[in-house]
């Protein structure tokens, strides 16, 4: 694996390399771009969108998901850990209801 300095790259240049990645994956699960289309319900056109760093994020998803990386996405975009100050500051859940009073 090519380790790239990521930060120096243009958004162009890393959606392209992003697209030769999913073409090596699929070239790995020995996968022909009609084999996936008829796994992923994804255009041929679609596939090859992404293949060259093109396309939506919903077909990116679908992408991934038939590629059996969704699971990746944790590493990509992970979960913001919550701080104790945060926690200290949120309102007590409520623990009974209370009825309100015709006026």
């Amino acid at each position: 694996m090519i380790i790239m300095n990521i930060k120096q790259m243009s958004n162009i240049a890393i959606a392209e390399e992003l697209g030769k990645r999913l073409r090596a994956r699929r070239l790995h699960l020995n996968l022909t771009r009609n084999d996936l289309m008829a796994q992923s319900d994804l255009a041929l056109n679609t596939l090859k969108n992404l293949e060259q760093g093109k396309g939506t994020i919903n077909s990116l998803l679908t992408l991934l998901r038939h590629l059996d990386l969704l699971d990746q996405l944790d590493y990509l975009v992970p979960n913001s850990p919550v701080s104790p100050m945060q926690l200290l500051r949120q309102p007590k859940p409520r623990q009974r209801a209370r009825k309100i009073k015709d006026e």
